[in-house]
């Protein structure tokens, strides 16, 4: 196994960080700094408290680093896991897909394809009645599809999922819609969410469960590929991630008028859908959502982006 390879396969298990790494990385790490010094601070951190530590807590400051955007921290804790894990010192060049050249160079690093995560909502820890209450929360509906990240020039689209790996395509004719407003409105990268429609367009989290609906609905109509878009991470030219969420609510409303035009040009457009995602911002909306009884995410409309659960209360659901 190479240290590219170890470090996919640990990934993949990632369901966010750890209450017990958070408070580290914030008693220990963040303090001294370490994390904005790049391999020196992890080494720094490593002689002090990494006298007997296991492949598990590296791997799990790694994961914590990554979703803090301090990849060469990360970095090391990556080849120290691997050096315990098989014997094998190496050095981690790339474990994503390459870093910023040409083609993304008006990406950040921090941004780039396989170095962010996926926002995910954390168990809330207070009751319904108390996010519903309280007017600094939006709330969206939970529908369960699959997260991805949409990174998209005039020249390539990139799609990233919830394991951190990447593919080139999702489907053809999203592709060439992403690229036509790309190219009108320039480069932008979309948190969005996979899901089908029915034939009375309700939302179904897989092309199989949209299939079954239509069955009972005694139609021969194919289930309707479409992205919900919670939110931008990047457009006109800057990153949005330390914005707050209704900056990236409202650029990714913006990004989505043109991806719906782009899509009305393509004669094949009625195979694919996209929207922003419906947010309820006041009470009696927040209420009506509640009501349906599928269960809600609830956003701070003020918070940063960051990836996994490490956003703590930013973003949290309620069954």
């Amino acid at each position: 196994m190479t240290i590219d390879e170890f470090i996919r396969a640990k990934r993949q298990g990632f369901r966010g960080n750890k209450p017990q790494i958070d408070k580290r990385w914030n008693e220990r790490i963040a303090p001294n700094g370490w994390d904005k010094q790049g391999r020196t601070g992890a080494d720094a951190y490593l002689a002090k408290y990494g006298t007997g530590i296991k492949v598990p807590k590296l791997v799990d400051i790694a994961l914590k680093a990554e979703s803090e955007f301090a990849t060469d921290f990360a970095n090391r804790f990556w080849e120290e896991a691997y050096r315990i894990e098989t014997g094998v010192v190496a050095t981690v060049a790339n474990t994503g897909p390459a870093p910023a050249t040409a083609k993304w160079a008006v990406f950040p690093d921090f941004i780039q394809p396989g170095q962010i995560w996926v926002m995910q909502p954390a168990d809330a820890s207070r009751p319904k009645a108390a996010y519903l209450s309280d007017s600094e929360y939006w709330c969206i509906p939970a529908r369960g599809g699959d997260r991805c990240l949409l990174f998209a020039t005039p020249s390539e689209v990139i799609y990233q999922v919830n394991s951190g790996s990447t593919q080139n395509s999702l489907d053809p004719v999203l592709d060439q819609a992403l690229a036509i407003a790309a190219s009108t409105i320039g480069p932008f990268i979309l948190d969005a969410e996979e899901l089908y429609r029915d034939a009375n367009a309700v939302a179904h989290a897989s092309a199989k469960a949209a299939a079954r609906a239509n069955r009972k609905l005694k139609t021969k109509a194919e289930p309707v590929l479409f992205f919900s878009v919670l939110r931008a991470l990047f457009a006109d030219g800057v990153s949005l991630v330390d914005e707050s969420e209704s900056v990236r609510v409202t650029a990714a409303a913006n990004v989505v008028a043109y991806l719906e035009a782009a899509l009305a040009e393509i004669s094949e457009a009625g195979l694919v859908g996209v929207e922003l995602v419906p947010i309820s911002r006041t009470k009696a909306e927040k209420s009506k959502l509640c009501a349906a009884g599928s269960g809600e995410i609830w956003i701070l409309r003020t918070c940063e982006y960051r990836g996994g659960m490490s956003g703590g209360e930013s973003m949290v659901q309620t069954p």
